[in-house]
């Protein structure tokens, strides 16, 4: 299903691309994507849809797809190294790993069932102890940067800490 290469490619027919307009080539390519990304609205999800290049150094859940996405940029040293010490692979790898596996169990997580469909799994009282301003303390220490903006990576930086520590 998932290769080195995607099933189908974007196509880029009918983009002008100009060698001395750069501002000008990032306009028509906004527009283009723009443009793609509306095509897709009530059309179904595309579960095989590469949202990252190979060379991008990153990592994502998808929750549409109810799956993730490892480009091979982050494969290599210093997040993977096949050579190195398996400690550390567990703590630099394993550490995004972890953090991507979190998000499906985060406020955003909770809001896509188990085929990737738009569908709230958790109780009411779940997400209320999760988002609610009594929140308990453990949360309330993460939330010191920008509040509730970057809780749900807060706390994915460090179940993915923690999953790699006890990897």
């Amino acid at each position: 299903m998932w290769g080195g290469y995607p099933e189908h490619w974007q196509s880029y027919a009918g983009l002008v691309i100009k060698n001395d307009d750069a501002l000008g080539n990032n306009q028509r390519i906004s527009l283009l994507n723009y443009r793609n990304a509306l095509a897709k609205l009530n059309q179904p999800v595309d579960k095989h849809e590469w949202w990252m290049t190979p060379q991008t150094v990153n990592a994502v859940n998808l929750p549409l797809q109810n799956g993730m996405n490892f480009p091979a940029a982050i494969l290599l040293p210093p997040f993977f190294d096949p050579a190195a010490d398996p400690v550390s692979n567990y703590g630099s790898i394993g550490s995004i790993i972890g953090h991507e596996i979190s998000h499906s169990f985060d406020a955003t997580g909770a809001l896509f069932d188990a085929e990737g469909k738009y569908l709230n799994w958790w109780k009411p009282d779940d997400l209320a102890f999760r988002l609610g301003h009594d929140a308990p303390d453990r949360t309330r220490a993460l939330r010191l940067l920008k509040g509730r903006q970057v809780l749900d990576e807060n706390i994915a930086d460090l179940a993915g800490l923690a999953a790699a520590y006890d990897g």
